[in-house]
Formats: C-alpha cells, structure tokens, sequence
C-alpha cells in the first residue's frame, strides 16, 4: 500500500531524513518509534505531503503520491497533527464535519449523507454527546477524540498520527489506542507516532524505529522491542515481563 524508496529531507541545509526505505501492507497498526529529533515526525510529515520531499521516491497504492491532486490524497490519507490550533470558536459538530471538504462541492450546503457519516463519526469516537459544544472549552481527551472524529469523517482506507496521546493522562490515552485499535480492526491502515514504549507493545503490530533520522530496525512488535533494541537504540537500562508484553526502563 506504502512504498517509501531512499527518501531523503533537508530543512534548510540541514539533513533530518538520510535513505530511508520501507513498504507497509494494508490493514496495519502501524508505530514509528524513536528517540527526540530522530525524524519520526519529518517522515510523517512527508507520507502525507506536509513536507515537500526532496528526493526519493513515496508510492501510495503504486501510484506517486505528488501526482494526487490535494482533493484526491485528501481521499486516502486522514492526518491528526500532534497540535491543532483553532482561530475561531466552532462547536465540535461543526470541526469534524471539515473532515468531509474533500467531497463537497463549494457553496453547497452539507448534504444529509454528510451530517450522517459525521454523526456515525462523532459516535464511534464517543463524542457526539459533546457536537454542541465550543471546541475551545473541551478537555484535552475530548477534543483529541474529536479530532480523530473528523479524520473518520474523511472516510480515508489510511489513518497517520503525530503522537496523539502524548498529553493525555493514562486514562484517556488508553481510551484512545483502544478506539485506534478497534478502527484497526475494522478495516483501516493506522500509522502512528508513539513515544510510550508499552503502549507500541500491547497495541502496535508493526514497528518503525528511527535513528539519527535514518530508519534502524523495522518488525513486529515483539522482534523490535526487545531488551538489546531498547537499551541500544534509547539508552536506558531495561527488563522484559516474562510474558514478554511489558517493558521496565530505568536510567543507566
């Protein structure tokens, strides 16, 4: 579904992604772990064309992702950025119902099949209680599953997320893997950004970890987490559960 051949990015003059390759199949969880400014968010950025690519080769369902007009990867790919700023006070309502743009033709109004998938939307992530209030005012947990509401509004095969639980409390952010998982299950392709290393293990079933902006290992969930990875790759002293689905990591 995703094919990434020797992708290269500079911000400026300065090289933040070197030769990174990798292809990912549909219907995947999904995680790309790594330490702070080891590209993870770059390389997210680049997969859904946030980032102009310099050089290298990004291929969605075999086809070159800059030859999709806007409209179109607006149709495959859903983002969640890890920050959502909002200059204007919209009800929740009205915020996930953006996530349907890209079929609607300008100045019509919403159709009655739009307001319907935002209301399946808005119900799937528990939100639709919440449709008549001022996003501004919602918590942190609430907004972000309002968010991801809007990005199901789009009705996408590919779901990509920049570190969506990384200000939640423990509570929310288990409610929103879980709800990650379930629309995993369902049918669509999730790729995330994750620095909680259990959180990869009990939910994630393929694993990116970025390096120093190059891509060190790729696998399954339990071939990349393991003692020797973690400790090389983060620097930190670890112990694996013996059912080997939880990680202990303290400083060296």
């Amino acid at each position: 579904m995703i094919e990434v051949k020797d992708l290269n990015f500079f911000a400026g003059k300065k090289k933040i992604l070197s030769e990174v390759s990798f292809s990912l199949s549909e219907g995947g969880f999904n995680a790309i772990i790594g330490n702070n400014g080891s590209g993870k968010t770059t390389l997210l950025k680049c997969l859904t064309r946030n980032n102009k690519v310099n050089n290298g080769i990004i291929r969605l369902d075999n086809r070159d992702l800059n030859s999709y007009s806007f409209k179109e990867l607006a149709k495959k790919i859903a983002f969640v950025p890890q920050h959502t700023d909002l200059m204007f006070d919209f009800s929740a309502h009205q915020l996930v119902l953006m996530g349907r743009t890209p079929y609607q033709r300008p100045l019509y109004s919403d159709s009655s099949e739009d307001l319907k998938i935002v209301e399946q939307a808005m119900k799937q992530t528990n939100t639709w209680h919440l449709r008549n209030s001022n996003a501004k005012t919602l918590s942190g947990g609430e907004f972000q599953r309002v968010i991801i509401a809007r990005a199901l509004a789009q009705q996408t095969p590919v779901l990509m997320l920049d570190e969506p639980i990384s200000n939640l409390d423990i509570q929310h952010q288990f409610e929103i893997m879980s709800l990650l998982k379930q629309i995993n299950q369902e049918g669509r392709t999730v790729i995330i950004v994750l620095h909680d290393l259990n959180m990869t293990m009990q939910y994630c079933d393929n694993v990116l970890l970025m390096q120093n902006g190059r891509l060190a290992v790729q696998g399954s969930a339990k071939e990349i987490l393991n003692k020797e990875n973690i400790e090389h790759y983060f620097n930190v002293k670890t112990e694996i559960s013996e059912s080997g689905n939880r990680i202990f990591i303290s400083k060296k």
